[in-house]
């Protein structure tokens, strides 16, 4: 029963908050400038991710009609013992990575970054570890610096 009651409280916040999204969205899809405006617009993206934050949460709360009783699931308890640990790791790592990002730019923040995160979920060698580091790098400098042209922050080695 109180999984079910965390599981609704969850999807009643992340419900507020996804409507805040795409209200948020609908309010820059009607502000007109020069410097916040390209081809689709700042509002549009935002609609979209709250549309998608949206789908996320009706999925989640599926949870509350598909879940099992808590009764039937004693094995997950002892799986989730490190977790605490994990969710403060990411929480520093992200924290690392914001500092990071400010004094040795984006081109050489974002690889450790990736290499840091990887470390601490746990993938499971560090020839994928930095496989996907490279790939992901890769891909997000194409994706935003090169096609959508967001301005990284270069860090003191570039100036």
């Amino acid at each position: 029963m109180e999984d079910r009651r965390t599981t609704f409280i969850e999807s009643i916040t992340l419900f507020i908050m996804s409507f805040g999204v795409l209200f948020e969205g609908i309010r820059l899809t009607r502000i007109v400038s020069n410097v916040t405006q390209d081809i689709m617009g700042p509002g549009t993206y935002i609609i979209a991710l709250g549309a998608l934050f949206m789908l996320g949460t009706l999925l989640h709360s599926t949870r509350l009609v598909s879940a099992p009783p808590l009764k039937e699931r004693p094995a997950e308890e002892s799986d989730n013992k490190g977790a605490g640990l994990t969710v403060l790791a990411i929480v520093a790592t992200l924290a690392f990575y914001t500092v990071c990002i400010q004094i040795l730019g984006y081109l050489i923040a974002t690889p450790i970054f990736f290499l840091l995160i990887f470390w601490v979920v746990r993938v499971e060698s560090w020839r994928k570890n930095v496989t996907l580091t490279v790939i992901l790098s890769a891909a997000y400098y194409l994706v935003f610096v090169y096609y959508c042209s967001v301005i990284f922050p270069r860090g003191i080695f570039y100036r």
